[in-house]
């Protein structure tokens, strides 16, 4: 856990059924959840994270997002329910630091068929992030805009 973040977090439930913190002022805050309607919102797999659950026992998205924690990364939903990656830091501000990437979690069997599906906003993005889910394990995959593809490869590139 992060230095200055309570070691359990206290929590309510909000009306939809998510949880919010009950101190919204604090600043541990800034890194998790989605603020709708002047609310912090956190989904349950920031609640297992901020209340130290044992990641063993977590279903493996959770592991993933854990992963990604424990790597200076947030990993933060927008108001479109999209996740979106950004580089943890000090001064990390949710309004002013752009994403890294829009991140996806897919399964395995259905990795290639979501990415072909995604294929319409990658062209809109510069690069779109995949954690490919299997019972056990996953993996991350960045597919990143190309501008110009053509059969025109240089020499050096070819085996």
């Amino acid at each position: 856990m992060n230095k200055g973040m309570p070691s359990k977090v206290s929590l309510v439930k909000a009306v939809d059924g998510q949880m919010e913190p009950e101190n919204q002022s604090d600043n541990w805050c800034r890194h998790f959840g989605t603020k709708t309607k002047g609310r912090l919102v956190l989904n349950a797999h920031e609640v297992e994270y901020l209340n130290g659950n044992n990641e063993s026992n977590c279903c493996i998205m959770t592991k993933a997002y854990f992963f990604i924690k424990s790597n200076c990364c947030n990993l933060l939903l927008d108001l479109n329910g999209d996740f979106m990656l950004y580089k943890k830091h000090k001064n990390f501000n949710r309004k002013k630091d752009k994403p890294m990437c829009s991140m996806k979690f897919v399964g395995s069997d259905d990795a290639a068929r979501d990415a072909i599906g995604c294929i319409g906003g990658i062209l809109s993005k510069e690069s779109l992030g995949f954690c490919v889910l299997s019972e056990s394990q996953f993996t991350f995959l960045k597919v990143t805009k190309m501008e110009c593809l053509d059969m025109k490869t240089p020499l050096k590139l070819k085996k």
